[in-house]
């Protein structure tokens, strides 16, 4: 356990401090389990000697012993040694005619000790026969099919093998399996002789030198086989990931991460249209999208891993993509407006986000003045004590956010055009086929709301400078004019002309006085 500083205001690295302890579980007692230890037979003037193994979940103490001893014959002992849950069972069959041809039940119990709880001892029995005889023959093993020449037997990973052993006894005696170097979880019925096994996928491999035994309990035969577990391709797998959360206009980026057991390559591909504007790398498995502002929602991809021996795995990836409100805009210009008159105007705003409710209010409206909250339509009629300028902030909300502008209305007696001026690139007369740039300007206290120019009456268009070209053909004179508009509808104009000469006249210029003026002074 850990227990370690946060949010230190002092910006040092935290402090901490760790104990270790240990938890005990302690569960009910499970009873003993003697394994299978099947009849046997003993030879006059031979030991008879095998190992009894017991299992216990608890591997707590164990007691054997053996319940019928005393209807036995003389010499046969049960000692615990060599490991725990393992006893020797041992008896030197001495010659005596009266124990010979006949068949003894033995009963073995073994006891824990209730792991620790004396209410929960328990015990488990077997009884098996030992037949005496001054004779045996030993059982003989059947080949095993399927082998291999090397004597390899094949099988596949995930797949369950089974291979039931046989075995022949001339003196019909029980006959008991056992095994040598069986792989891991790989299982011998002892009784039946049905080997079985299901390998992992982890045991693909070659597994030499497997033994397997089949005795009477005095003597036995055996075989020795391996087993080759061949690789079974399991197809690869996406790790799973939890929704994906991001607001428009803000990136979203995350890796697939994929498992493949059999450690081959392996490639990403997008099975679902990944949404507009975003990019996937099949290679590394990146997912990079920045949405729009059109593109709030949920989103469900499904993503597929195929490795190199085409297996393929898929997984579905959840993106919530929520809503980034937008600013509204709005525009607003200065005002004139001359006494008497009305002003009248709508105020300019506009908000990307769709279905937004727009809004109008301003802090401080001149008396009579008028401003709609839904429309933005503004109107007022100054009366004559109203002559001067005043400052009103604008604004307009969506509902979240608001945003304001500054305008200035001035109120005067009269009020004044837009001033408009043109200017000629070059100012001086030109020769045919020259171009001529000419820029228009307007000035207003209301915002120019448009510039309107005409060539010899005829209407041109003009770039955002306020900029058109004039390229005259003929000798003579180009009239240009230009009108300017502004917010308030208020008009004005100014005019110029382009002399054009011709090139060929290269005539000086003749000054001639009127005779009328005959001895006249001229100052």
């Amino acid at each position: 356990m850990i227990a370690e500083e946060i949010n230190r205001i002092d910006n040092e690295t935290p402090l901490y401090t760790e104990k270790n302890f240990n938890i005990n579980v302690l569960g009910n007692n499970d009873a003993p389990q003697i394994e299978y230890i099947g009849d046997k037979v003993a030879v006059v003037g031979e030991t008879l000697k095998f190992d009894v193994l017991v299992e216990d979940n608890n591997q707590d103490n164990l007691t054997f012993e053996i319940l019928n001893k005393q209807d036995l014959p003389a010499g046969i002992t049960l000692t615990q040694k060599g490991g725990y849950g393992k006893a020797s069972f041992e008896w030197a069959v001495a010659a005596d005619e009266s124990i010979l041809d006949k068949t003894y039940p033995v009963t073995i119990k073994v006891t824990d000790s209730g792991n620790g709880n004396n209410d929960e001892i328990f015990s488990h029995e077997q009884t098996f026969n030992i037949v005496v005889r001054n004779y045996n023959n030993a059982p003989q093993l059947n080949p095993i099919t399927n082998l291999s020449p090397q004597g390899i037997l094949t099988i596949k990973e995930a797949e369950t093998f089974s291979l039931q052993l046989q075995a022949e006894d001339s003196d019909n005696d029980t006959i008991t399996y056992l095994a040598k170097n069986l792989p891991q979880n790989a299982s011998l019925d002892a009784k039946t002789g049905l080997l079985t096994w299901k390998p992992d996928y982890s045991q693909a491999g070659l597994y030499e030198n497997i033994t397997i035994i089949a005795t009477d309990g005095n003597k036995q035969s055996e075989k020795t086989f391996s087993i080759e577990v061949e690789n079974t391709n399991r197809a690869p797998v996406i790790i799973p990931l939890p929704t994906q959360i991001a607001s428009e206009n803000e990136f979203l980026r995350f890796n697939l991460n994929a498992v493949d057991y059999d450690i081959e390559g392996v490639v990403f591909s997008p099975i679902t249209n990944l949404p507009q504007g975003a990019t996937f790398d099949t290679r590394t498995g990146e997912f990079v999208w920045k949405p729009d502002y059109n593109q709030s929602g949920q989103y469900k991809l499904t993503f597929e891993v195929k490795d190199a021996a085409g297996e393929v795995g898929r997984r579905d990836v959840d993106i919530l993509i929520t809503d980034s409100n937008r600013n509204p805009e709005l525009k607003v210009s200065n005002r004139g407006v001359a006494l008497g008159e009305t002003l009248n105007f709508t105020l300019n705003a506009s908000d990307k986000d769709e279905n937004s409710q727009l809004t109008y209010s301003a802090d401080i409206l001149p008396e009579g003045a008028t401003l709609n909250k839904e429309t933005g339509e503004f109107k007022w009629i100054p009366n004559p004590g109203q002559v001067g300028d005043y400052s009103i902030n604008f604004s307009v909300s969506d509902g979240i956010s608001t945003v304001t502008e500054n305008a200035l209305i001035k109120v005067a007696l009269t009020t004044e055009n837009p001033t408009v001026n043109l200017d000629l690139t070059p100012g001086f007369p030109v020769t045919p086929n020259q171009s001529v740039i000419v820029t228009a300007f307007a000035d207003s206290f209301a915002e120019i709301t448009n510039i309107d120019a005409f060539v010899n009456g005829e209407k041109v268009e003009i770039d955002e400078f306020g900029r058109f070209h004039i390229n005259p053909t003929t000798p003579g004179k180009v009239f240009v004019e230009a009108f300017a508009t502004d917010a308030d509808g208020r008009v004005g104009e100014t005019s110029t002309v382009i002399k054009v000469r011709n090139s060929f006249d290269s005539k000086a210029p003749v000054v001639g006085l009127d005779s009328a003026i005959n001895a006249d002074r001229i100052s």
